[in-house]
């Protein structure tokens, strides 16, 4: 390797772009040249044409026009695999706002973070989202209108399922269960509206920090305080109902304890003093009330108590209407005309929300421009046309789909949605590639190479097709068997490596893969995009001479805006850019160097090199030795803690005839030092994959704690 400076022309990318128009309008355009093309198909035909979706979106925008949704709102969609997610992402950016995709199925702590965390305005689902659209309703403050896209009635039902109140003709709870629902809590302060014979604070008071409670008969109250003193329990009663809790101490309880079926004047008097988080228990199970700042009830049926969560709304929400609910019914009432909007190039036009380093997700925010800039930077080179066929297999909530929705339909093509059972079913997926004249495949690449087995072995349809044109790969490695596997299925196939993150609009770096050398480490992660930069910098910031690694470092117009709402976080990874000041570059945390050629080559994760033995080992490198093997498919590597120390475990896929673990272990040990050896191999029939496509490495981990503990030392013969 030379070990001079890139030259200048490398970083010499700045090209002109339609930066006046967005992403929606390439769609509006396509739609008005073609409207009866097919934009939207799955697995029993045509389910909309471009020009009727392109209604649906705007009825939808007009509608969110309407009622005061803009520019610089956030729409919030639930992205279920099907034609709705097209409509409500099409929707919002035709009423100029951002949208914002959230999965159905993620857990509810993260739907409602997501949705406060941007304060979304609006949220649109189908009508079999009702019950969860009713509980974000109860937890969203900024929450004004839900959308059910597939409700025909202009009343649909959405009662409250989330919150409850008691059946005064239930048989009432022993004190000893009450006591034991309350403890379960970890209270260090209890609120009892209603003593009666003082057996709560008798079992519960002894162990919680504070005992407090309003009982209207003073005698009660009497006998309650005297028992306190003499067992030394911190008690504090008060004479009177419900409407005096204000005057017992100012901190907010843990938990309250309410009499069976409260009313609402007894909540909300409660919901003042207990704090967010805490909980209100009730003798009896539960029965529907309304009342948004106690959320999900959960029922204890070994007690015989409803447990209601407190919210952090303020209680002068309780019992509010909540937010407006539309219908398909009220869409059909819109004109199909485009709202008016004046959106500027740095305006916000997506919201997605990715893993972060803290435990909670981080919102990335991607400008217009920067969506454009890529959307016509690979249409450049590689462009899509009306005839078309994409079979779309990402989440809606990866940033991918993002380039499948985008891209296909502003080019006049369609997307073929593979459905819930298809992608559970590899099977399935390779027969929709062969039969449905397929011609765009868009994924990260162990996506694909889960379905590539069921193309090209033995029981393996004996159809070879020559629709697929056109395959992008991008967000993992790409095993080096894999581009001349799927050529010989599909022989008239251009293949593409495509590198970025969530932070560079989708992707920002490009490499078409030909021929692949025997040599070759991993296939290279190539040049960037029109109007982006890259820049590989040592710990000083400084450019590293060819063929030295460092940091990848993007800059220019594919940057995001950075994290919404964490200008902290942001201020972090987007920082100064050195060589062009007053601008921004994206500290990636990727590990790369420069190839003489001008490509990049990918070395790995920083946050994936690990000490083992006292040695710095990068596990992508010791993934591309394994994948490289003959008959070796794919490969992944992991870590787990074996008494204080790190071991590697290495997962494989195999073709026919396979890979013994021996054999493997023997190429291994012939081409890497013997610390980055895996202490332990194991052959599966497929790599886990996450929701977006790409290894979960979690759950591999999972599979190599007990491999290794049950290989004990024996893993190295």
């Amino acid at each position: 390797m030379t070990s001079t400076r890139p030259p200048a022309e490398w970083y010499d990318t700045d090209r002109a772009y339609p930066d006046g128009l967005t992403a929606v309008d390439l769609v509006a355009q396509a739609a008005r040249r073609a409207p009866d093309a097919p934009a939207v198909v799955d697995a029993h035909g045509v389910v909309h044409t471009h020009g009727q979706l392109h209604a649906l979106a705007t009825r939808l925008a007009g509608l969110l026009h309407e009622h005061g949704i803009g520019v610089g709102d956030n729409v919030a969609f639930l992205g279920r695999r099907h034609a709705a997610s097209l409509v409500a992402i099409l929707g919002a950016g035709l009423a100029g706002a951002a949208f914002v995709p959230i999965g159905h199925r993620w857990p509810i702590e993260r739907i409602v973070y997501v949705m406060r965390a941007t304060r979304a305005r609006c949220i649109v689902g189908l009508g079999e989202d009702a019950p969860l659209l009713d509980e974000l309703a109860a937890t969203c403050p900024d929450l004004t209108d839900v959308v059910l896209l597939d409700v025909d009635t202009e009343h649909p039902s959405m009662a409250p399922e989330a919150t409850a109140r008691t059946d005064p003709s239930a048989p009432p709870v022993e004190p000893d269960a009450l006591a034991a629902a309350v403890l379960a809590e970890r209270p260090r302060t209890v609120l009892q509206v209603g003593l009666g014979r003082g057996e709560l604070l008798e079992r519960v008071g002894p162990y919680v920090d504070l005992f407090t409670a309003v009982e209207p008969d003073g005698d009660a109250v009497d006998a309650a305080a005297r028992w306190a003193n003499e067992n030394d329990v911190f008690a504090d009663l008060v004479v009177g109902g419900p409407e005096r809790v204000g005057e017992l101490p100012p901190a907010a309880v843990d938990v309250a304890v309410l009499p069976a079926a409260p009313s609402p004047a007894q909540l909300a008097a409660v919901a003042a003093a207990v704090r967010p988080g805490g909980a209100a228990i009730v003798p009896g199970p539960a029965a529907p009330v309304e009342d948004r700042v106690w959320a999900a009830a959960a029922a204890a049926p070994d007690v015989g108590a409803t447990v209601l969560r407190r919210t952090d709304l303020p209680p002068g929400v309780a019992g509010g209407r909540g937010p407006r609910v539309h219908t398909g019914w009220h869409l059909a009432r819109q004109p199909a005309v485009d709202p008016p909007r004046a959106l500027a190039p740095g305006d916000v036009a997506y919201v997605i929300f990715t893993s972060g380093s803290t435990g909670r997700p981080k919102g990335v925010a991607v400008s217009h421009g920067a969506l454009v800039n890529t959307l016509w930077s690979c249409s450049e080179l590689f462009p899509f046309r009306a005839s078309d066929r994409l079979l779309q297999v990402v989440s809606f909530c990866f940033d991918l789909s993002i380039y499948d929705v985008f891209g296909v339909l502003s080019a006049g093509g369609a997307l073929r949605i593979a459905d819930e059972d298809e992608l559970a079913e590899p099977a399935l997926l390779a027969r929709v590639l062969l039969e449905e004249g397929i011609t765009l495949w868009n994924s990260a690449p162990p996506m694909f190479a889960w379905v590539l087995p069921f193309l090209t072995e033995a029981d393996a349809p004996p159809e070879r097709s020559s629709s697929l044109r056109l395959m992008f790969l991008a967000g993992d490695w790409i095993p080096l068997s894999m581009p001349d596997e799927t050529r010989a299925v599909f022989p008239d196939l251009r293949i593409v490596n495509l590198g970025g993150a969530t932070e560079t609009a989708v992707w920002s770096c490009w490499y078409e893969i030909g021929r692949v050398e025997a040599d070759w480490p991993s296939i290279p992660y190539g040049r960037p995009l029109a109007n982006t930069r890259y820049y590989i910098l040592d710990e000083h910031r400084e450019p590293t001479p060819i063929g030295e690694a460092g940091q990848i470092y993007t800059a220019g117009t594919s940057l995001a805006l950075g994290y919404h709402g964490d200008p902290v976080q942001t201020a972090q990874v987007f920082v100064p850019d050195p060589f062009r000041p007053g601008q921004r570059m994206y500290a990636s945390g990727d590990r790369g160097r420069w190839l003489p050629d001008g490509q990049m080559q990918l070395l790995g994760r920083i946050d994936h090199q690990v000490k083992v033995r006292g040695y710095r080992v990068e596990l992508g490198e010791i993934e591309s030795v394994m994948a490289a093997a003959t008959n070796v498919r794919s490969a992944a590597v992991v870590t787990v803690d074996r008494v204080g120390s790190l071991a590697l475990v290495g997962f494989y896929t195999c073709r026919e005839p396979g890979v013994p673990v021996e054999t493997l272990r023997e190429l291994l040990a012939a081409t890497l030092p013997d610390y980055m050896v895996p202490t332990h191999l194991a052959c599966v029939g497929e790599l886990p994959l996450t929701t977006n496509g790409k290894v979960d490495r979690a759950a591999l981990a999972g599979l190599a704690a007990p491999a290794t503990a049950a290989s004990g030392s024996e893993g190295r013969r």
